[in-house]
């Protein structure tokens, strides 16, 4: 049996969720892309965003089970990688979108 492709929060829940992100992303991210399965969301390293960012993955994990969420830290750079499903394609549009502008529209795509 698959695992179903929907998120448990409710729309106005979502709708706070991807606001926590986009202040997020306003306060440090530096470049973002797509690449097959997914998205990379890379975020300047600081001891706040990096909590920021794991409270928002363990959050995430409990009502989208079908995402996949890997948080790096390298250096002075924290990359956030999330992947899923083909059909939870539009769901990782959303998120990408979601953050643009915030790292002075610098997306790429990554073909694969």
């Amino acid at each position: 049996m698959s695992e179903e492709i929907a998120c448990t929060l409710s729309p106005t829940d979502m709708a706070r969720r991807g606001e926590e992100l986009r202040e997020i992303a306003r306060a440090a991210l530096i470049d973002r892309m797509r690449h097959a399965g997914g998205v990379r969301l890379v975020f300047t390293s600081s001891e706040a965003i990096e909590a920021a960012l794991r409270d928002l993955i363990r959050r995430e994990r409990e009502c989208c089970a079908f995402l996949d969420f890997r948080l790096d830290s390298q250096a002075e750079r924290l990359t956030l990688d999330i992947a899923g499903p083909s059909d939870a394609q539009g769901m990782l549009d959303g998120i990408f979108d979601s953050t643009a502008g915030a790292a002075g529209d610098s997306a790429v795509t990554v073909p694969g």
